[in-house]
């Protein structure tokens, strides 16, 4: 049976980017998503082996959607790749059941996170210990939309900026 991947994320060049990564990497079947009313929707007639999500989407964010998902489907693992990387969004996604979260400025580590995952997926019957709260190698702050005042916990609310700001950079 293929590993499935499940990827939310509002931005649909950041969807690819991420599906050629992935798809370059394994064997891997990936269906990519737009927003978080989507993926409850498609997790309820499919399975996944992995999900990822991104934090700032359209309707439902994503730790409301990793929070339903870790409920419904708790052997799911979730894996959050987020532009507002914070301390404060890990320990809230972690809280949630995400396994792990991500800066997407960090690209070179979504792989690395997934194959990880995956293989202590595969080599676990019981509840995981293998959750992270720092990212991998990046310790680049949440970057501050230029635009907004405020408290950085106010500018890393999930509702996030508009989905050109998720665009990847070249």
């Amino acid at each position: 049976m293929a590993i499935r991947i499940l990827i939310a994320d509002d931005n649909p060049d950041m969807r690819a980017a991420m599906r050629l990564v992935l798809e370059s990497a394994g064997p891997w079947e990936v269906v990519e998503v737009s927003d978080g009313d989507q993926v409850l929707d498609v997790v309820r007639g499919q399975s996944f082996n992995l999900i990822i999500l991104d934090l700032a989407m359209p309707g439902i964010d994503g730790i409301s959607v990793a929070r339903v998902i870790a409920e419904k489907y708790p052997r799911v693992p979730i894996l959050m790749h987020t532009l507002y990387w914070s301390r404060r969004v890990a320990v809230e996604a972690l809280k949630v059941g995400v396994r792990k979260v991500i800066p997407k400025s960090d690209r070179a580590t979504i792989l690395t996170a997934v194959q990880e995952i995956l293989e202590a997926e595969a080599g676990q019957t019981s509840a995981p210990d293998n959750v992270s709260l720092l990212p991998e190698t990046s310790t680049t702050p949440s970057p501050a939309r230029p635009s907004e005042s405020g408290s950085q916990e106010q500018r890393e609310s999930p509702k996030g900026p508009p989905s050109d700001a998720l665009a990847p950079k070249a």
